[in-house]
């Protein structure tokens, strides 16, 4: 099905054409047209599903752990908005962890918005909110989110919020205004995840929409680089299989979540 189409409103096989309404049901047998009723059992699964911020987010146990998270920001028309996606092989968590860490960026970020010269991580707490996690930081970048915008270092305040399991917002709050990162990470299998970007800003707006984008893209490429690399590709439970600094925070919040929901091994 999955090599199939949609037309009027049903989803044709594009094998022998069977349409299927939007409730799974068979409608139609091309190749047997005679048929008067069509048995209950020609049914395809369907899923608990919303639509929301130009994705389609779904609950494949059809009973929601947690909300869709509220990113009403990104539908704010005076700002200015852009999306991205990208495959990375990894594990979804593994992705997640790396969106939400600190200690990289003076390294692997150095020819994007790293600070080489301060790379330590001001003291942070982790709140656990109902649906996820929630972090307010400063940190030392570049006050810039393209190559073209002016280039001075300063402290950013930085916010981000996690909606279990693999939703993020970090809100950026520039000297000039505030951009918006939503990043999602859909497991396309164990050990592949396909990346989803939606960002907003209400600022800069007179720049290139595309020197946006290139900037955006070349931060997930030095990321990359280095999660792909990891290993082992599924995230450790285990805090002793791992060593965990101050900084890490986040990721020791993140695993106990795992461990809270009744998970025991890797991810």
């Amino acid at each position: 099905m999955s090599l199939g189409k949609v037309a009027n409103g049903s989803l044709i096989c594009p094998y022998h054409g069977l349409e299927f309404n939007g409730h799974g049901a068979c409608i139609r047998i091309p190749g047997d047209p005679h048929v008067t009723r069509i048995p209950d059992r020609f049914k395809i699964p369907t899923f608990l599903t919303e639509e929301r911020y130009g994705l389609i987010w779904v609950c494949l146990s059809g009973i929601p752990r947690c909300p869709l998270p509220d990113w009403s920001y990104l539908e704010q028309q005076e700002n200015q908005r852009a999306s991205l996606q990208a495959v990375w092989n990894t594990s979804a968590p593994r992705h997640v962890e790396n969106f939400n860490d600190l200690a990289h960026f003076a390294t692997a970020h150095a020819a994007t918005f790293g600070n080489a010269d301060h790379p330590e991580v001001l003291p942070y707490k982790v709140a656990r909110t109902p649906h996820g996690l929630y972090f307010d930081v400063s940190i030392p970048m570049l006050d810039a989110s393209t190559f073209a915008a002016p280039q001075r270092y300063t402290g950013v305040r930085s916010e981000y919020e996690l909606t279990f399991p693999y939703a993020t917002r970090l809100s950026l709050h520039f000297s000039r205004g505030i951009e918006h990162i939503c990043d999602v990470a859909s497991p396309m299998s164990a050990r592949k995840t396909r990346i989803y970007i939606l960002k907003s800003r209400d600022h800069d707006q007179h720049l290139p929409l595309t020197e946006w984008v290139q900037f955006q893209e070349a931060v997930n490429e030095e990321d990359r680089a280095m999660v792909e690399s990891q290993t082992p590709v599924q995230l450790p439970l285990d805090r002793s299989t791992e060593w965990h600094l101050a900084s890490d925070r986040f990721s020791v919040a993140y695993r106990q979540y795992w461990l809270d929901v009744g998970m025991s091994c890797a991810l």
